[in-house]
């Protein structure tokens, strides 16, 4: 992975606060797991669906002024899932 996507995505996970997401990933833990003792290290093996429901604008927590796309917010949900299963 890129240096520069690496802090992208750490800087606006900061900015949100893991612990905001977590509740976001951790429905996925198994199927996240999996995938990276696969060496899925994108994680998708994981259907995009899945990741876009994940990452509903409803309940996503969107920091303020800060228009994030959909790919943006998945984006964010797989570096955070990756932070928290262990692979960064």
């Amino acid at each position: 992975m890129d240096t520069e996507f690496i802090e992208k995505y750490d800087n606006l996970i900061d900015c949100i606060g893991i612990n905001r997401l977590e509740p976001l990933v951790k429905p996925l833990k198994t199927q996240i797991e999996r995938a990276l003792a696969q060496g899925d290290i994108h994680l998708n093996r994981i259907e995009l669906g899945v990741w876009d429901n994940q990452a509903n604008p409803a309940w996503f927590p969107i920091p303020q002024n800060t228009p994030l796309s959909l790919a943006e917010r998945v984006c964010i949900l797989k570096h955070a899932a990756r932070r928290l299963y262990g692979k960064v």
